[in-house]
């Protein structure tokens, strides 16, 4: 049975509210970096136990595993990245059963949004 869940990205805090978004990270080569969350959306995530997040081979740490928790119901997973790509996540009902999802991510469409100032996280 496939669960009803999807992966989301946004360079913006999904648990908070703010105009002033600090999303931009300058790494000591000069590159801007942008911090991106990585999260679980849909009916069936109160039944996860945990996710595994496959990041691209350019990470240095390309897999993380992120338990459901009380301060963490949706398995957020904060990255800082350059680029887009396709992230891979192999879900873990409470049952044991397994869901393997993919997602390409978009948060540069949020970059065009009005209102919205982007700053340098330092």
């Amino acid at each position: 049975m496939a669960m009803n869940i999807r992966i989301l990205d946004t360079p913006v805090d999904p648990m908070s509210s703010t105009d002033k978004l600090k999303v931009r990270f300058r790494h000591n080569d000069g590159k801007d970096f942008y911090k991106v969350w990585l999260y679980l959306d849909g009916t069936d995530v109160p039944f996860v136990e945990r996710v595994r997040y496959e990041l691209h081979p350019t990470f240095a740490q390309r897999i993380h595993e992120v338990p459901r928790s009380a301060a963490n119901p949706a398995c957020a997973l904060i990255i800082y990245t350059w680029g887009i790509f396709t992230v891979k996540a192999t879900v873990t009902a409470k049952t044991g059963e397994q869901t393997v999802l993919t997602h390409k991510m978009s948060y540069d469409k949020w970059f065009s949004k009005s209102g919205i100032k982007f700053e340098l996280d330092s």
